[in-house]
């Protein structure tokens, strides 16, 4: 119900991941409450180590789309900082936030209000 791409970017290791890290939430319109779905939602880690050709950071990039109930879902993640960007598609407004994905955190759920 959900597409998930995995982003390698040039010069970027690939970190070793938890297998039982998850990021999800729900995504709604703050007017009516009620779930919206279509939306992209990109997530990057933001606390991988620093690694590539002269010394660039890199990082990991998630999309997947919002399902008919506004849910979202990430999995197979570790633990660190990531910023999680909303959009529609091929509209440049957007919604973003940091979560953290503590140690030995199985799951975070974070819960989004559509209003870019």
């Amino acid at each position: 119900w959900t597409r998930t791409t995995i982003v390698n970017h040039p010069g970027c290791n690939a970190p070793v991941f938890a297998p039982d890290g998850m990021i999800s939430g729900r995504i709604t319109d703050p007017a009516t409450g009620e779930p919206v779905k279509n939306l992209n939602v990109r997530l990057r880690g933001l606390t991988f180590p620093q690694s590539g050709i002269g010394g660039l950071r890199s990082f990991w990039e998630w999309t997947t789309t919002t399902n008919d109930d506004g849910v979202y879902r990430f999995r197979f993640l570790q633990a660190g900082e990531y910023e999680i960007v909303v959009s529609e598609q091929g509209s440049s407004q957007a919604v973003m936030d940091i979560i953290s994905l503590p140690p030995r955190t199985r799951s975070i759920t974070h819960n989004m209000r559509w209003d870019p």
